[in-house]
């Protein structure tokens, strides 16, 4: 036991002199020089205690500072130091084993049976399972406390980065909570029409205030959040001032910088398809803009010395127009619908050859939409943009006019 507790110095003496050298140095000089130093004590400890010592305590130190990295620079820099002492430390450890040292330096491990692996495992399944529940009941108890009677509500990051409403307490278990390349859980606060946002931090073990998550929000504030179940099958999400629920089944996508949410879902009736932007005509993904859409009135073609554009007369109450452009890929034509003030309400792009998708894009005023699908649906396009708006309209369960979202850069 003294030699486990003579390997648990030198380790951390050896790591207060990495880190008081490399002070000011650059982030490589750093993660360099202490991936070099943890390398090494493994092959300079002269038995195998005090290695165990030597281990255990780099382990223990990785272990407790992975949790309180974010993706701001710090976190990032963390993270990057983080990962190359956990290579060393393992590189360092095989090669005492691999590269037998002096007879001095030899390895003489504690043998280990079959009973001390056991009550091991079980120390450690116990120790896991009581900081899971230690973490998910400060969770609770965090959430309930910031909130203070007001509605809240939790979501989670996913493995995309992005964010889920939260499912069932055990969301907030150990290190389920933890991003990826993104904030940890995010606590939502309504407060007077307002939303203030709160992170998760393993290292103090409470919400705090600010949130990186731009101004989606995929869960709904409620007065007793954690004490109803939450609906996996939807996504539930504020968003440019409307309150959207959309089927998991649609493979819902949303986009801030550009105002869009885009679906899986099939002309020219719009079910949801589980598959995502299929690669078989027609491509089964549509683009929902809010507001107006650029594409909609610059993507008509008009005469020009490139272009030159025959009036075909109107079909189905769409004038139609054969193009001939100098571009052999370019759609051959176009059928397009006027507003009054002479703006397109509705543009078809179609090649001649029916086994070719057609561009589709249309504005009810409110929003604007965009997909594929094939000429022979051109039959009946009022019906299918009906359709699309039908679909879209079932996702808005009500709009947030006055709602704010408070945030804060995450140091």
């Amino acid at each position: 036991m003294l030699d486990i507790l003579k390997g648990v110095a030198a380790a951390a003496v050896a790591l207060a002199l990495a880190v008081l050298c490399l002070r000011g140095l650059s982030v490589t000089l750093v993660c360099v020089g202490l991936a070099v130093v943890v390398f090494l004590l493994p092959l300079l400890m002269p038995n195998g205690r005090w290695l165990i010592g030597c281990v255990g305590l780099y382990g223990a130190t990785i272990g407790l500072l992975a949790p309180s990295t974010d993706d701001s620079w710090a976190g990032i820099v963390e993270s990057g130091i983080l990962t190359c002492a956990s290579l060393a430390l393992g590189l360092g450890v095989a090669a005492r084993f691999l590269f037998r040292a002096p007879p001095k330096f030899d390895i003489k491990l504690l043998r280990i049976s079959v009973r001390c692996l056991v009550l091991t495992g079980c120390a450690a399944i116990a120790v896991a399972v009581a900081y899971s529940a230690f973490v998910m009941q400060s969770a609770k108890a965090g959430a309930e406390l910031v909130a203070a009677g007001r509605p809240y509500c939790i979501e989670v990051a996913t493995s995309t980065g992005s964010y889920e409403t939260l499912r069932s307490r055990i969301d907030l278990a150990g290190f389920y909570m933890r991003g990826n390349g993104a904030n940890h859980a995010v606590l939502v606060v309504r407060d007077s029409g307002k939303l203030e946002l709160y992170h998760w931090s393993y290292r103090h073990n409470r919400f705090e205030s600010g949130a990186n998550i731009g101004p989606l929000i995929y869960c709904e504030p409620d007065p007793d959040f954690l004490k109803h179940p939450r609906s996996v099958d939807t996504l539930n999400f504020l968003f440019q001032g409307y309150r959207f629920s959309i089927p998991r089944a649609y493979t819902p996508g949303v986009s801030a910088s550009s105002r869009t949410i885009t679906i899986a879902a099939t002309a020219p009736r719009f079910r949801p398809d589980h598959g995502y932007r299929s690669r078989t005509p027609p491509i089964n993904y549509v683009t929902v803009t809010i507001g107006a859409d650029a594409k909609l009135q610059s993507w008509r073609t008009r005469q020009s010395v490139r272009d030159e554009v025959n009036g075909l007369g109107e079909d189905r109450g769409l004038i139609k127009e054969r193009i001939e452009s100098m571009s052999p890929q370019s759609p051959r034509l176009q059928y397009y619908e006027l507003e009054p003030n002479g703006d397109v309400k509705t543009l078809v792009l179609c090649f001649e050859e029916a086994q070719y998708q057609c561009t589709h894009l249309f504005s009810d005023g409110r929003f604007s939409y965009y997909f594929f699908h094939m000429p022979a649906d051109l039959r009946d396009w009022r019906g299918m943009q009906q359709a699309l708006v039908s679909t879209v309209s079932s996702f808005i369960q009500g709009s947030e006019e006055t709602a704010d979202v408070s945030q804060h850069s995450v140091q």
